[in-house]
C-alpha cells in the first residue's frame, strides 16, 4: 500500500511521504511505547496503519506487539528498501 501526502512548509516548499509495508517508523503516541520502532505491516480501511514493534515494550514476553496507529502518531526512520 502507498499513501502519498502533500504538505505546504510556509506555502513553498512540498514534501511528499510515501508509506507503504516494511516502512520503518518510530512511534511518537501512545506515550507508553513512545520512542519505540516498528515497521508499517498493513493500512486499515480506516487509514490507521498497523505498525509491529521491533520489541514487545513487555517483559518477558516475545509475542509480536501490534499498534494500530494515526500517520500523525509516529515518524518514518527509513523507507522500506525493495
Amino acid at each position: 500500500l502507498i499513501k502519498g501526502k502533500i504538505r505546504w512548509t510556509l506555502g513553498v516548499e512540498i514534501v511528499i511521504q510515501m508509506l507503504k509495508v516494511g516502512t520503518l517508523v518510530r512511534v511518537i503516541y501512545p506515550e507508553y511505547v513512545a520512542g519505540l520502532s516498528g515497521r508499517i505491516e498493513a493500512q486499515e480501511e480506516s487509514g490507521r496503519w498497523i505498525v509491529r514493534l521491533e520489541e514487545n515494550p513487555f517483559e518477558h514476553n516475545d509475542q509480536p506487539f501490534l499498534l494500530s496507529l494515526d500517520e500523525s502518531d509516529f515518524e518514518v526512520i527509513k523507507p522500506p528498501s525493495f
